[in-house]
C-alpha cells in the first residue's frame, strides 16, 4: 500500500510554481461556484455519455467529442480505449 503523501513536503520544484497553481486552482473554483448555467444530475450526464461512447467490435470502446471552450474556438477530439 502507498504511504501517505507528506504533508510538509510540496510537489512543486519552486514556491513560485505552487503559488502559480494555488492561484489558477483558486480561480476555477471560484468560477465554478458562480457559474450560474443550469446544473446537470449524475444519472443525466451518464446517460448523455453513453450515446457517444460506443462499443467496439474487439471490446473497446471509442469515442468523439466536441467540446465548446470558453474563448468560442472547438475542440474536437477522438479516443479509443
Amino acid at each position: 500500500m502507498n504511504a501517505s503523501p507528506s504533508s510538509t513536503t510540496s510537489e512543486f520544484a519552486t514556491t513560485e510554481a505552487a503559488e502559480t497553481y494555488d492561484h489558477w486552482f483558486r480561480t476555477k473554483v471560484l468560477a465554478s461556484l458562480n457559474d450560474d448555467r443550469p446544473t446537470a444530475s449524475h444519472e443525466t450526464v451518464m446517460a448523455q455519455l453513453r450515446k457517444i461512447v460506443t462499443p467496439q467490435t474487439d471490446g473497446r470502446h471509442a469515442y468523439t467529442a466536441t467540446i465548446s471552450l470558453s474563448n468560442n474556438t472547438l475542440c474536437h477530439t477522438e479516443h479509443r480505449f
